[in-house]
């Protein structure tokens, strides 16, 4: 037996022989022995919790389902959007600013006419603020030549 001093603490070791000397597989076992008190044992880990059972409670499973003795109400209309209204023609600027312009290279005849149809026929709102141009240079272009007119007398 050899005592064995490490870390403060005393260890004896003794070496036993399993096998007879004479047989030649014979291999010495060693035994430690720790001679300071132990800690108190490690409390045991909790119990593994069971497996999760997972139950598929959907009771809908893609068929229908008859009640009897209640009326069921028709769904409600979709909410659907008005479709958008068509472009205006001449590239989007509409028939009144179309007449407005071209009123210009023909000598305000196209500005009467825009007059007119603001005044006898309902227009499309985005296309009122074109008419209504074409009405106020209609007025003042007569309103200058009734002026020039009697002044010319």
């Amino acid at each position: 037996m050899h005592i064995v001093e490490e870390r403060h603490s005393t260890i004896a070791v003794e070496e036993v022989y399993h096998n007879p000397p004479h047989h030649h597989h014979g291999v010495p076992q060693v035994f430690v022995v720790n001679n300071e008190p132990s800690a108190p044992p490690a409390p045991a880990a909790p119990p593994a919790p069971p497996p999760i059972t997972v139950v598929n409670t959907n009771v809908y499973l893609n068929r229908e389902e008859y009640v009897t003795g209640y009326a069921v109400a028709p769904p409600p209309p979709l909410l659907l959007l008005p479709p958008p209204p068509p472009s205006l023609p001449f590239c989007g600027m509409g028939v009144g600013w179309f007449l407005f312009i071209v009123g210009w290279f023909l000598c305000g005849i196209p500005w009467y006419v825009g007059a007119i149809i603001l005044l006898c026929s309902k227009v499309d709102p985005r296309e009122r603020p074109g008419y209504i141009a074409c009405a106020i240079i209609a007025i003042v272009i007569t309103i200058l030549a009734i002026i020039m007119a009697a002044k010319g007398k």
